[in-house]
């Protein structure tokens, strides 16, 4: 970093004289001088490669490249563990100035193995967004222990290396395909979205820093959004800026005369001692003179130059490292900051700063332009015309019969078969085989680009080589990923969020095409009945699917938002991004021919296992019981002894009382029999044509144990003979793990034709048996008859079942770290399981570490994996489109999440919890994915989507009739007085919103939201005015918290969030947020120091008791006349869990709020 830094002055001259005529020779010479030291670092680093190897796969400290060289030799000088050496930003600036300096001319790259470690360099930074590092000042963690961190600074520098260096030929003018540095855009869209999301904040434990202001300017240019480059530099200027340069960041002891040098790390207490005399440094002062003539912004430019002038050292300029106060200062400083004299230290000059100090004198005085430092036009980033992209998007049938069913419902089409020679479509793991190619190196040993997943900003692409076009399938249409994407509904919300993502984050010439593959298996057709399926309305899901792709035709998606163009592949050609390949025709190792050469495969399946539609049905609502009558009333009859968190459940979906549901379900399981390639099964086959009438349908639902846990429960289910399959005879008593009944269990599977009896037989197999275990009765082994439960289970939309199937049989979604990725780079941590079971996710993790943490944390139900998968896969859709709706929400607790739908799905369907949560299994993962929107969306939508679970089933039923009924108000509260108080009226005599708020409270304390950007630094205050605050036997201290942290640091809010997590009660978290900010007020009115400690239980509870004998004093007369609520009394001991369930839905504000009573409890 230094010596880049330094060379850039040497750089700037040599453009200089190049305006010259010169004949001394010295032009040559500066050129050369900055060719030699730039081939000095690279020689240095290559001969780490090995290094680089490693990093690739790992992102270890041990792997990092050294971050200092001896001078002489290039040979490293500190151990790999002795200095911080892991610094992203040195990397990545030096690959910025590699691309400025070849695109202004200057040869530094002379060979292919040169190219090749510098393109290995690309994926060596590729990945900052999520690699903690020990940034700008090599110290991670401003207390300097040694603890890297995600800093701003080196994120942006790699930002504006990937944008600098891609599509660079590092031969310049006279080089080839091969010596050409490639980037992927969608790991430069993520580099670019964690650096917005982190700004103006430089890490988690400094809430800004100096470094930044090389981000925002020059060097890097990294940011885009003119508001936060903006915003950037006013919070540098405003906490950081001084008469003497700038400090690096706030608490900063480095060079203090205060700091104790005989220690290497600070102690968290410390930090306080060095506030308002950190050192101050006329480095930062040369980045504002250079951003205000790089942006035109010469005031800014002229401003800072003239308060450089009396820091330089003596009459010939030379600027020192800092400016410190002197001991004798100290006491006065703190005092009043900026009133004292500073002194430089023996550091002069910093030659990193004097380079940038004479780079600026030079475009001051006319002797060098912008354009000449920056030839790829980086400045101008932020000042670039937002365009609207048009998204194109090209349907390609998978045969011709589904081509002909498409087009009567005017949707042309066109099979593989029929599009030009010359292009080829692949699916996207091709690609993935093609760019491990790139910067592949046998001589350095070095592999090339990891085989991780592109994006879909990567195949949005068309590539070329040697004149044959390439267009590849986008990775979230992969139908074989995981059961979500069998729900069509799910499918179209995918791409919906992908064409979002898309038009928001292309950057690139040309429009960006999708080219989609519509297949029978996506469609539900078969190669037989297309055009019967298509045209039954039962379905209605498929035909949602074929509604989004019709409805493209307008030339809107999205609701509008996103342009798109339905087109044939050879009209795309002319308007697309075409990226070259031909960088593998010089690649011995690659057989590139044969990665995209088109090959089908065909999978066979053995039916195993039965399955009658009549049967399974018996498991859901409006099943006759033994005596021959329907059930009635509204409720769902349960499936008998199934347990989740030790509690029964209720049975499946209420669109199973749809009289369709079932038809549908046999048009597909008819069309999986109806296959092609016949897909058999061992289990039985679904009974289409039986003259007996199903057993079933007239004795008790299916009585199978879902054991939800490992604990050792039992459960009954119909023991059947396999002669008489359809007949239960004596109930078999089952209990995980013991193996005594698994004879019986498999004659029960052979018999069975109800899949909830399958599945649920099939997970009593697995507990007494390895997966690989051989049934002989059906002749194969349990893992088979799993995964053939789990494809009925997705065929027929039986999602209780495809979750349990996907549990037992440990399924997880590939893109699933993509999703923990995107969260956690927004700095949204994220938790899986709960109690002492709880795992905190705060960085990116990799594949089989967070699929071991799901399978050890989530162990109360073996659905619940699935639907934690489903939730995060949600949620990362969620972020990547609509970040605004995490505002305020720094931790994802998915167990908590998960209760929050619950009681959403509860208070919809005025269930009880057991029921709620079969409900919440038995949803489709569009249906979860709209419920999750619903409960994520805070109170701004509440009125919008209020009935998000109802308003999905209407739209599949059609519009019903308008409903209306007048209310009385007054007559009603005119009433209440001569009536006695009951639970169904008692509403009536609180003031209380009937459950809208406790409803908010409980959603928002499950999503850990706070009110504002301004609650943590509130609650810093209080901190700093208390002794602390605690919740029972656990505490948040002033001391060492205030001392070490500061208020807007990103790490005290962690603090804060994990001391309030403390909390099991959503609903009581939320008002203790509110009781901070109550507090918060009071300290505001009173500015005293208050040394006192805040338990805030007994603050919510005496505010709940004030709340309750209020009411009783005022309804002394009501309660007299009785009723059952109060006949035993009406003291608060009595009634405290009702009490405290109304006051939680009292309003925030107003004369009868929670803000009156807390404000009461205060005193």
């Amino acid at each position: 970093r230094d010596n880049v830094y330094s060379i850039y002055a040497v750089y700037g001259l040599a453009l200089a004289y190049k305006r010259l005529d010169d004949n001394t020779g010295r032009a040559f010479e500066l050129q050369y001088s900055v060719v030699k030291l730039m081939r000095g670092l690279l020689f240095a680093m290559m001969r780490q490669s090995a290094k680089v190897e490693k990093f690739k796969q790992t992102q270890s400290l041990e792997h990092s490249l050294h971050a200092k060289y001896n001078t002489q030799t290039g040979e490293t000088v500190v151990g790999d563990f002795e200095w911080g050496h892991l610094q992203i930003d040195a990397t990545s600036f030096f690959l910025l100035a590699l691309a400025d300096m070849t695109s202004g001319g200057f040869n530094i790259i002379y060979s292919q193995d040169e190219v090749d470690f510098v393109q290995n360099l690309v994926f060596y930074i590729e990945r900052a967004y999520r690699t903690p590092d020990y940034g700008i000042w090599e110290r991670g963690n401003k207390i300097n222990h040694g603890q890297p961190e995600l800093n701003s600074s080196s994120i942006g520098m790699a930002v504006a290396a990937l944008r600098a260096i891609n599509g660079v030929n590092l031969f310049g003018a006279r080089g080839g395909p091969s010596s050409v540095i490639h980037v992927l855009p969608d790991e430069l869209t993520r580099n670019a979205t964690t650096l917005h999301s982190f700004l103006p904040r430089e890490s988690n434990s400094k809430e800004i820093d100096g470094s930044v202001l090389s981000i925002i300017g020059f060097p890097a240019f990294a940011v885009d959004d003119p508001e936060l480059i903006q915003r950037t530099r006013d919070e540098a200027i405003k906490k950081l800026e001084g008469k003497y340069g700038m400090k690096r960041f706030l608490r900063d002891g480095h060079q203090t005369t205060v700091e104790d040098t005989s220690r290497l790390y600070y102690d968290p207490n410390e930090l306080k001692v060095f506030e308002d005399i950190e050192s101050e440094w006329p480095l930062f002062f040369t980045y504002m003179v250079l951003e205000g003539l790089f942006t035109g912004d010469l005031e800014q430019a002229e401003n800072y130059r003239q308060k450089l002038q009396p820091l330089i050292a003596i009459h010939v300029p030379l600027l020192p490292e800092l400016y410190y106060v002197p001991a004798e200062s100290i006491h006065a400083e703190k005092e009043n900051p900026h009133s004292q004299k500073r002194v430089p230290n023996e550091n002069v000059p910093l030659v990193w700063a004097l380079s940038l100090y004479f780079l600026g004198g030079l475009i001051t005085e006319d002797l060098l332009s912008p354009s000449e430092v920056d030839p790829l036009g980086r400045r101008f980033n932020s000042t670039k015309m937002v365009k609207d992209t048009m998204i194109q998007i090209v349907l390609l049938s998978e045969d011709q019969q589904l081509q002909t069913a498409l087009s009567t419902y005017g949707l042309e089409t066109q099979t593989l078969d029929q599009i030009s020679t010359t292009t080829t479509v692949l699916p996207p793991q091709a690609l993935v085989d093609v760019y491990g190619g790139l910067g592949l190196n046998s001589k350095m040993e070095m592999t090339g680009r990891p085989k991780r997943p592109i994006g879909v900003l990567g195949t949005s692409r068309f590539y070329k080589i040697q004149g044959q076009t390439y267009a590849f399938t986008p990775h979230f249409m992969d139908n074989n990923e995981f059961y979500i994407n069998a729900d069509p509904d799910y499918l179209v919300s995918e791409f919906e969020n992908e064409l979002t993502f898309t038009k928001k984050n292309w950057y690139y010439p040309g429009r960006p095409t999708m080219v989609v593959l519509l297949s029978h298996g996506l469609l539900g057709t078969t190669k037989e009945s297309s055009n019967i399926l298509l045209s039954n309305s039962a379905d209605a899901s498929k035909k949602n699917l074929l509604n989004f792709f019709t409805n493209l035709r307008g030339g809107y998606a999205c609701e509008g938002n996103v342009r798109v163009k339905l087109c044939r592949l050879a009209e795309t050609i002319n308007t697309s991004n075409i990226q070259s390949l031909d960088f593998l025709i010089n690649k011995p190792e690659v057989n590139w021919k044969r990665i995209l050469r088109v090959a089908h495969a065909s999978r066979t399946h053995k039916k195993k296992l039965g399955y009658n539609e009549h049967k399974t049905q018996a498991s859901t609502p409006g099943h006759r019981t033994p005596g021959g009558d329907l059930m009635s009333g509204g409720r769902t009859p349960k499936r008998k002894n199934t347990t989740f968190y030790g509690k029964s459940l209720a049975s499946p979906l209420d669109k199973l009382h749809d009289e369709n549901y079932f038809d549908q379900l046999a048009t597909a399981l008819s069309q999986l029999k109806a296959n092609a390639e016949q897909q058999q099964f061992k289990l039985k086959s679904h009974e289409t044509t039986s003259s007996k009438q199903p057993a079933l349908s007239e004795s008790p639902t299916s009585g199978i144990f879902t054991p939800g846990s490992t604990t050792n429960k039992t459960g009954s289910v119909p023991k059947q003979n396999p002669d008489q399959s359809g007949s239960p005879h004596e109930m078999l008593s089952l209990t995980l793990g013991d193996a005594s009944q698994f004879d019986q269990a498999v004659e029960s599977l052979r018999a069975s034709v109800n899949l909830y009896d399958q599945i649920d037989l099939l997970q009593y197999m697995v507990s007494c048996r390895p997966m690989s275990y051989y049934v002989e009765a059906l002749e194969t082994t349990i893992l088979e008859l799993l995964e053939e439960v789990y494809l009925k289970s997705k065929k027929s939309k039986y999602w209780s079942i495809a979750r349990q199937a996907a549990g037992l049989l440990h399924k997880n979604v590939p893109s699933l770290t993509i999703n923990i990725t995107d969260l956690v780079i927004r700095q949204k941590q994220v938790s899986i399981g709960s109690g002492p079971q709880e795992y905190l996710i705060s960085m990116p993790v990799a594949p089989d570490t967070l699929n071991k943490m799901i399978s050890e944390h989530c162990t109360d139900d073996v659905r619940e994996g699935p639907v934690v998968q489903e939730i995060i896969i949600y949620l990362g859709n969620l972020i990547r489109t609509q970040p605004d709706m995490f505002e305020g929400i720094l931790r994802l607790r998915t167990h908590y999440i998960i209760i929050a739908l619950r009681e959403e799905i509860s208070r919809i369907n005025h269930s009880d919890e057991e029921e709620s949560v079969e409900h919440l299994m038995q949803l489709s993962p569009f249906e979860l994915e709209s419920l999750l929107f619903t409960v994520l969306s805070g109170p701004h939508l509440c009125d919008t989507i209020e009935h998000i679970v109802e308003g999905h089933q209407l739209s599949k039923e059609g519009p019903t009739e308008l409903i209306e009924k007048t209310y009385d108000l007054d007559n009603a509260l005119a009433n209440n007085q001569h009536v006695q108080i009951t639970m169904e009226n008692l509403h009536n005599f609180f003031p209380n919103a009937n459950g809208r708020w406790l409803r908010r409270r409980k959603n928002d304390g499950a999503l850990n939201r706070v009110p504002s950007s301004n609650f943590f630094p509130q609650v810093w205050s209080i901190l700093d005015k208390s002794k602390g605050l605690c919740i029972r036997n656990h505490s948040l201290p002033r001391d060492p918290i205030v001392l070490e942290k500061t208020p807007e640091e990103f790490n005290f809010a962690l603090a804060v969030e994990s001391f309030l997590g403390w909390f099991t009660d959503p609903a009581e978290r939320q008002v203790a947020v509110e009781v901070l900010s109550v507090i918060y007020q009071q300290q505001q009115q009173n500015q005293q120091q208050c040394d006192v400690w805040y338990d805030l239980p007994a603050i919510i509870n005496r505010a709940i008791e004030k709340f309750w004998q209020k009411w009783i004093e005022r309804n002394t007369s009501i309660i007299e006349r009785g009723g059952p609520v109060f006949e035993h009394g009406s003291s608060y001991h009595q009634h405290a869990d009702l009490a405290r369930k109304l006051f939680f839905d009292l309003p925030l504000d107003g004369t009868e709020s929670t803000s009156t009573y807390i404000k009461s409890s205060l005193i």
